[in-house]
């Protein structure tokens, strides 16, 4: 059976390629070359060779001008425009067919009518897989050297045959197959055309002289990839447990693109950053995504490689038994290699990323390498692309995953700055691209150009993604504000990096009775918290809030208030609760906090002892002053608190005085009080085994140890002055 597979590279280039100095590829080549958007240069006695001003190229003119399916710029287009090809994705670069009788299928792929109906046969054993399952399409061992041979020959029409050689040396680098020049053209061999585009037959067909076709913006380890009996990784049988074809976004006709193919992984994990695998609005009839992972952090990788992946090079070497061939040549016994890890040809364990070892045990960190932005926002902050307001690099690709840190929120992001490259001729954004999902995890509308003016607000439900890829770095990007708004039992909440802001319904209208609403007021450290009435109009004392602080502390607001009141502790709630009659103009309350020198986070796994003072000691501290800490050990460690001197009085004290030590000290607390928390609940409270409150004074040497790895402190001077304390902590 002859095998008649064409195939097209899709490849979108990575952040860390941006700074290589050499490619394998045009496409390389081309990202690294740094040619301006516009190239524009002012001079005042023109030489040959300079540029002037009235020459400016405008590429986002020629951008949205230049045809697709395939892509072409005009004969006189200048060097610099090549960019705009180099920075597509191959299915708007290629042609939407070839000539000949077999079956296209996911338009870059042609296959015989034997070979569709082989593919497509169901899975053997259920088996999910990514290679060419045949044994006769593999390129067998050389009778000379033992090892996988695949001869070719570069035909006269390739302008760039060291390119060529150089992406065969990558593959030759870390797998045991080799590529020969064939000196017999009567046996099966590969024909290495610079054609009408970039594809290649999947494995050996047995002709002689099987196509490899380059254009300008091939990735050639992607194409040799193919000839070696590679297929594209979102084609596997088991790649629904992985990535999502959004097929409402995919054009008619092409459906087969998306089609899980008959082929074998060998045992090797998805891949979602393999040079195989196609970008994220690959065949799009609309600019939206076409494939999208179910974990949406993991769209970043979706064709951004232009490198060969570990799983790309371990399942060459599974298929053409590499390790075999080099375990023969071992002097002894060679290891057992786990996680995904293969014999290499030192006969030792090649270790994925994210693992380590003798035999790869050792599980270090994530397979993925860690993207230059995005992540994960649950709480006010600015987000921006890379060097805001300066351009981004090429290939940048982000994920911002926002998500309400409650039921009760909702995010919205205001538009500051916002400028990509245009779009193409088709209205898409094919080179820099946002997506927003507002309504889904998986599906979003794609804005690039000017498309998003300043003060533009997006919002959703309690999720929104924002998916960025600019393939074209000739623009600053974008800055965007991120805050969270709740509707919360028709009470407004507006949370900000400082302070929340917390309304009645219709405020400064009149609140509607039997309303019952509440506000969590919670930091990631401590601080100096305040509690500011910007209004307070209730129906005197039968409509009143309930403000809630540390140890069960309480207090009650109602009628009319202004100014503000300094709360203790930094977690704090409050409720509100109306009778059954029309409220008045309702309230305003702010709840900020400020920074302070008697307030932070310990981290012990750096520093393991130290002293925590209250301010002033010795000397007196003010009044009301107050100190919060929140120390934190590394996991499995317990930390020790020594107290070397507490007195919280301003009357000296007298040991013989057994009396006054047991009632005025200890019973009474309005002189000042020290909350701890054995476990870091930075709401103490006051039912739990593992909160104390000690007032007055503590001998010099009194210990207190934490039941885990947090341990929370509380200072609280109150009205009267004092020596306050100095307490040592330990690490255990």
């Amino acid at each position: 059976m002859r095998a008649a597979l064409a195939h097209f590279a899709l490849a979108q280039p990575r952040v860390d390629d941006a700074e290589k100095t050499s490619r394998s590829s045009p496409a390389g080549a081309m990202r690294n070359s740094g040619f301006s958007l516009v190239l524009l240069t002012f001079v005042w006695n023109l030489s040959p060779g300079i540029v002037r001003a009235e020459d400016a190229i405008d590429l986002e003119a020629l951008a949205a001008q230049m045809p697709l399916c395939p892509a072409r710029l005009p004969d006189d287009a200048p060097e610099e425009a090549q960019e705009l090809l180099s920075t597509l994705s191959m299915d708007l670069l290629n042609p939407p067919s070839l000539n000949g009788s077999d079956i296209l299928v996911e338009t870059d792929v042609v296959m015989s009518q034997e070979q569709w109906q082989a593919i497509h046969k169901p899975l053997v054993k259920g088996a999910p897989r990514k290679a060419i399952p045949w044994g006769f399409s593999r390129w067998p061992a050389s009778q000379s050297t033992g090892l996988p041979t695949a001869p070719y020959k570069i035909e006269s029409s390739v302008r760039n045959p060291g390119m060529i050689r150089t992406g065969m040396n990558v593959w030759e680098s870390h797998t045991c197959v080799r590529f020969v020049e064939a000196s017999d053209t009567n046996e099966p061999y590969i024909s290495v055309i610079e054609g009408n585009g970039c594809y290649s037959y999947v494995g050996r067909t047995g002709a002689r002289g099987q196509t490899l076709s380059i254009g300008r913006a091939v990735i050639i380890e992607h194409e040799l990839g193919h000839a070696l009996g590679l297929f594209h990784e979102q084609n596997r049988g088991d790649r629904d447990g992985f990535v999502q074809v959004v097929a409402e976004n995919v054009m008619a006709g092409v459906e087969n693109n998306f089609k899980k193919e008959n082929t074998a992984n060998y045992g090797e994990e998805y891949d979602f950053s393999s040079i195989m695998h196609y970008s994220s609005t690959a065949f799009s009839k609309n600019g939206g995504s076409t494939i999208v992972t179910l974990d949406p952090a993991m769209q970043v990788y979706l064709g951004q490689s232009d490198d060969l992946s570990f799983r790309d090079i371990a399942i060459v070497n599974h298929m053409y038994g590499c390790s075999d061939l080099w375990s023969s040549s071992c002097a002894s016994t060679p290891p057992t290699c786990e996680n995904g890890g293969y014999l290499g040809p030192n006969c030792a364990c090649k270790c994925p990323p994210g693992t380590s070892g003798s035999t790869c045990a050792d599980i270090t960190g994530s397979y993925y390498p860690t993207p230059v932005c995005g992540g994960n926002i649950t709480k006010a902050t600015t987000i921006k692309t890379p060097n805001h307001p300066y351009k981004f690099p090429k290939g940048t690709s982000c994920v911002w995953w926002i998500r309400a840190p409650d039921q009760c929120q909702y995010p919205v992001v205001t538009v500051n700055d916002f400028s990509l490259f245009g779009r193409a001729a088709n209205n898409h954004c094919a080179w820099d691209r946002l997506e927003v999902r507002t309504d889904s995890l998986y599906s979003g509308d794609e804005y690039c150009g000017t498309d998003l003016a300043p003060g533009r607000k997006l919002t959703s439900g309690q999720d929104l993604i924002l998916y960025f890829h600019g393939a074209f770095s000739s623009k600053p990007g974008f800055s965007f504000s991120v805050e969270f708004e709740m509707t919360c039992r028709q009470c407004s909440i507006s949370e900000m990096s400082t302070a929340i802001h917390w309304k009645s319904p219709n405020y400064p209208s009149v609140y509607p009775p039997d309303l019952q609403c509440s506000v969590n007021v919670q930091k990631t450290a401590p601080a100096l918290t305040f509690l500011l009435y910007r209004n307070v109009r209730l129906n005197r004392c039968i409509d009143n809030f309930v403000v809630n602080g540390p140890y069960g502390r309480t207090f009650r607001v109602c009628g009319r208030r202004r100014g503000s009141t300094r709360l203790i502790g930094t977690e704090h709630s409050a409720s509100f609760s109306s009778g059954p009659t029309m409220g008045r103009s309702g309230w305003y309350l702010v709840f900020y906090t400020r920074s302070s020198p008697c307030h932070g986070v310990v981290d012990l796994s750096s520093s393991s002892s130290g002293h925590l003072k209250s301010r002033r000691h010795p000397r007196l501290h003010p009044k009301f002053s107050q100190c919060e800490w929140w120390l934190r050990a590394p996991a499995g460690q317990k930390i020790q608190l020594t107290f070397e001197y507490l007195v919280l009085a301003a009357r000296k004290y007298q040991p013989d005085m057994t009396w006054y030590h047991d009632y005025y000290y200890q019973r009474h607390c309005d002189r000042g009080f020290v909350l701890l928390s054995m476990e870091g609940d930075a709401s103490y409270p006051p039912s739990s085994a593992n909160t104390q409150k000690l007032c007055g004074y503590r001998k010099a040497g009194y210990q207190v140890t934490s039941v885990a790895s947090e341990m929370n402190l509380l200072f609280y001077g109150a009205r009267y002055r004092s020596r306050g304390m100095k307490v040592r902590y330990d690490l255990l």
